[in-house]
C-alpha cells in the first residue's frame, strides 16, 4: 500500500513547478516537441478564453488530445529502457491520431445520434483505444484506483446480466458503450473534461505564473511577517501560506511539497517535535481547495454541476473554510503553549517595508475577484489575472519575466495540468457508465435503505464514501463521483443542492488528512521525517473542526451565509467561539491538561456553539461556562495558595 501512496504522491509532486534537472531527462527532440506542444497548449487556452469562437466538442477533444500527446511525451523522459520510450512514444502517436480522427469526423460526431446512429468500426476501434489510453495514463500519472474503479465500471456495464438483485441490467455491448463515452458529450468529453479545459487549465497557468514572477516567495514572506513573531509562529506561517498556495493548487499532496519545504524544517528547529511539523503542514494544505477565492479546482466542477455561479460557491464556502482555518490555529497556540515554545526572532522574519514594497503582487487576486464580482466568467478573469501577473512583473528587474522564461513558465504550466487532464478523463469514463447503467439511482436506492431515510446517517455515508475514494485519488475525481453517487440522495432527503455538494467537497478534501491512509500526511512525514501513522492521527486531530462543520451547515445554511441575515450575523462570533472550543478539547491543554469531563463538556459545548441558533448556544455557553469556569477558579486557587505559602515562609525568614 505505500508503495501505490509513494507513487500517487510523487505524481502529485510533478504539479509543483520545479525546474531541477534531476526531475526529468531530455531526449533532444523530445525535449523540444515537450516544449513546443507544452507552449501550444497554454497559448491554445488563452487564445480560446478569449476569444471563444470554438465548438464544444472540438475544444475538448483538443484539450484531451494534446494534453495525452504531451503526457506520454513527458513520461517518456523517465522511462529508463529504449523499449520503454518506444512503447510510451507509441501511446502518444496513438493520441495523436484519435484526435486526427476526431477532426476528420467532426461533422459526423456533431450530427450523431446516440442510440439511433450505429458507430462505425472504426469508431469503436478509436473509441476502445482513447479508454485504454486512459486508463493507463491515469494509472501512470496519478496511481492505480482511479483507474481500477473506471475499469470497474465498464465491466460492470457489460456484465450487467450476471449481477446480483438490484445491481442487475440488461447490458450494454462493446459499440453501445462506446457509443456513450466516445461519440457524445455525455462520457469522456463531458463534465469533468468541459470544466478541466474551460477552468482548470487556466487557473493551472496562473499558479506557473505566479511561481515565476516571485508571487510565491512575497507570500510567504507575507505569512512569515505576519504571524512570524507570535507564539509557535513557524507553525502559524505554515498555516497561512499553505492556505494561500493550496487554494491556487487545489491539491493538498503537492501543496505540502510545495511549501512543507520551508515551513517543515523551521518548525523542527524552533521546537515543533518532527510528528506535529508534518501535521500542521498537512492540515493547512488540505483545507486550501475549499478556500476562496480560486479554491482549487473542484468547486469548478461544483459550480458547473449545480448551474450555479462560481461565486455562489466560493460565498458558501467562505465562513466554513475560516472556522477550520481558525480551529486549526488555535489548535497549534495551545501547543506551542504547552511546550513553552516561542516565535522567530525578529532578525530571521523579513522586513515589512520590503513586503508592502512588493504588495503589487495581490493585484492580480485582486483584480480576478473584481472581475467575478462585476459578472465576468472565472475563466475570463483568470485570462486577465495571468495577464497582469506578467506585467506587474516589470516592476522588478530581478523578477522581469523574459520571453524565454515566459515559455518556460508556459511548459511547466501544461505539464502541472496533464495530472488534472487524466483525472477528469478517468472520471469521465465512471460517470459516463453510471449514466448510461442507470446506477447512480441503484446507489441512491441502497443508501435510503441502508440509513432508513435519515439524513444524518446518510450524511455519514456519504462522508465514507469520499473519505474511501480519497485514499487514492485526487479532490477532483473523488468529489465527481461522490457528488454523482450521494449528492442526490441528499437532496432527495430535503437537503439543499449546495449544502449537498458542498459537503461531499468537503470531505474529499479532508480525505488526505483522514486515517490509515491520509495521502497528503504521508507527505509530510516523509519531510518531516516522522512517523506516517502518528503524523496522520495528530493532523487529523488538528483539523477536528473540518470534520464537524459539514454536518452542520447542512441543518443550518447560516453558516454558509444563507438565509436570514440576523442569524448569519449571529452565526460568526459563536461559531468562531465553538470553534475555539473544540479546539481546546481536541488539544486538552488551557494553561494546563484539562481533565477528561472538563474536555467532553468543552467540546459538546463548542458543537453546540458551531450549530447556530439561540437555544445551542445558551446552552453551549453554560457548558463552556462551567468547564472553563471550574478551570480558571482552580487556577486562581492554586495561584492563591502558592502566593499565601510563599508569604508564611518569608515571614518565617523574618
Amino acid at each position: 500500500m505505500y508503495k501505490s501512496i509513494n507513487a500517487f504522491t510523487s505524481g502529485l509532486g510533478g504539479m509543483v513547478v520545479s525546474s531541477n534537472k534531476g526531475e526529468a531527462r531530455q531526449y533532444g527532440v523530445t525535449g523540444l516537441l515537450i516544449t513546443v506542444i507544452g507552449i501550444g497548449f497554454a497559448l491554445y487556452h488563452l487564445y480560446v478564453t478569449y476569444t471563444g469562437s470554438i465548438e464544444p466538442l472540438m475544444f475538448r477533444s483538443t484539450h484531451l488530445g494534446v494534453a495525452f500527446v504531451l503526457a506520454f511525451l513527458v513520461l517518456s523522459e523517465r522511462q529508463k529502457s529504449r523499449g520503454q520510450r518506444m512503447a510510451t512514444y507509441v501511446m502518444a502517436i496513438a493520441s495523436a491520431a484519435v484526435l486526427f480522427y476526431i477532426y476528420v469526423n467532426y461533422q459526423r460526431f456533431v450530427m450523431h445520434i446516440p442510440y439511433l446512429d450505429q458507430p462505425k468500426t472504426m469508431d469503436i476501434l478509436m473509441g476502445i483505444v482513447l479508454i485504454a489510453l486512459i486508463l493507463e495514463l491515469s494509472r501512470r500519472l496519478i496511481g492505480w484506483l482511479l483507474p481500477a474503479v473506471a475499469l470497474v465500471f465498464l465491466l460492470y456495464s457489460i456484465l450487467g446480466p450476471y449481477m446480483p438483485g438490484a445491481l442487475r441490467h440488461p447490458g450494454f455491448s462493446v459499440s453501445a458503450i462506446v457509443d456513450n463515452l466516445f461519440m457524445t458529450v455525455e462520457g469522456i468529453f463531458g463534465l469533468p473534461i468541459a470544466t478541466s479545459s474551460t477552468y482548470i487549465v487556466l487557473f493551472v497557468i496562473f499558479g506557473s505564473v505566479l511561481a515565476a514572477t516571485g508571487a510565491g516567495e512575497f507570500f510567504t514572506d507575507f505569512a512569515c511577517a505576519l504571524a512570524g513573531r507570535s507564539r509557535g509562529g513557524p507553525a502559524k506561517v505554515a498555516v497561512v501560506s499553505s492556505a494561500l498556495f493550496g487554494s491556487i493548487n487545489g491539491s493538498a499532496a503537492a501543496n505540502v511539497m510545495a511549501t512543507g519545504t520551508f515551513t517543515i524544517p523551521l518548525m523542527k528547529r524552533l521546537g515543533f517535535s518532527p510528528t506535529f511539523a508534518g501535521a500542521v503542514e498537512a492540515a493547512a494544505s488540505s483545507g486550501g481547495a475549499f478556500l476562496p477565492p480560486i479554491m482549487g479546482s473542484a468547486a469548478f466542477i461544483m459550480a458547473e454541476m449545480l448551474g450555479i455561479p462560481y461565486l455562489a460557491v466560493a460565498k458558501a464556502s467562505i465562513l466554513p473554510a475560516l472556522l477550520y482555518y481558525f480551529g486549526v490555529y488555535v489548535a497549534i497556540d495551545l501547543e506551542a503553549a504547552r511546550a513553552g515554545l516561542k516565535g522567530m526572532n525578529k532578525e530571521d522574519l523579513p522586513p515589512w517595508k520590503g513586503i508592502l514594497l512588493r504588495s503589487y503582487y495581490v493585484l492580480p487576486l485582486v483584480l480576478l475577484i473584481w472581475m467575478m464580482l462585476r459578472g465576468y466568467s472565472p475563466s475570463y478573469a483568470a485570462f486577465w489575472a495571468i495577464l497582469s501577473t506578467i506585467g506587474i512583473s516589470f516592476v522588478s528587474p530581478k523578477r522581469r519575466i523574459s520571453l524565454a522564461g515566459l515559455a518556460k513558465t508556459l511548459e511547466n504550466g501544461a505539464r502541472s495540468a496533464i495530472h488534472i487532464v487524466a483525472a477528469c478523463a478517468a472520471a469521465g469514463i465512471i460517470v459516463g457508465t453510471i449514466s448510461l447503467t442507470g446506477l447512480g439511482g441503484k446507489f441512491s436506492a441502497f443508501i435510503i435503505s441502508l440509513s432508513g431515510g435519515y439524513v444524518t446517517l446518510s450524511l455519514v455515508f456519504a462522508a465514507a464514501i469520499a473519505i474511501v475514494l480519497g485514499m487514492g485519488m485526487t479532490i477532483s475525481p473523488t468529489y465527481i463521483l461522490t457528488a454523482v453517487i450521494a449528492a442526490p440522495v441528499l437532496v432527495s432527503l430535503g437537503v439543499t443542492p449546495i449544502a449537498a455538494h458542498l459537503f461531499v467537497l468537503y470531505f474529499a478534501c479532508l480525505a488526505p488528512i483522514t486515517p490509515p491512509v491520509a495521502l497528503a500526511a504521508y507527505a509530510a512525514a516523509g519531510l518531516a521525517g516522522s512517523d506516517f501513522n502518528r503524523t496522520g492521527w495528530t493532523a487529523a486531530r488538528l483539523g477536528l473542526v473540518g470534520f464537524v462543520i459539514p454536518f452542520i451547515f447542512v441543518f443550518n445554511n447560516a453558516l454558509m451565509l444563507s438565509g436570514n441575515t440576523v442569524d448569519v450575523l449571529l452565526a460568526i462570533p459563536t461559531s468562531l467561539c465553538g470553534t475555539a472550543a473544540v479546539s481546546v478539547a481536541a488539544s486538552g491543554w488551557l494553561g494546563r491538561s484539562l481533565r477528561v469531563w472538563k474536555r467532553v463538556m468543552t467540546l459538546i459545548g463548542g458543537l453546540l456553539l458551531i450549530q447556530p441558533g439561540i437555544v445551542t448556544d445558551a446552552i453551549g455557553i453554560a457548558l463552556l461556562a462551567i468547564a472553563i469556569g471550574h478551570e480558571v477558579l482552580n487556577t486562581l486557587r492554586g495561584s492563591l495558595y502558592r502566593s499565601s505559602h510563599q508569604w508564611r515562609r518569608d515571614v518565617g525568614t523574618l
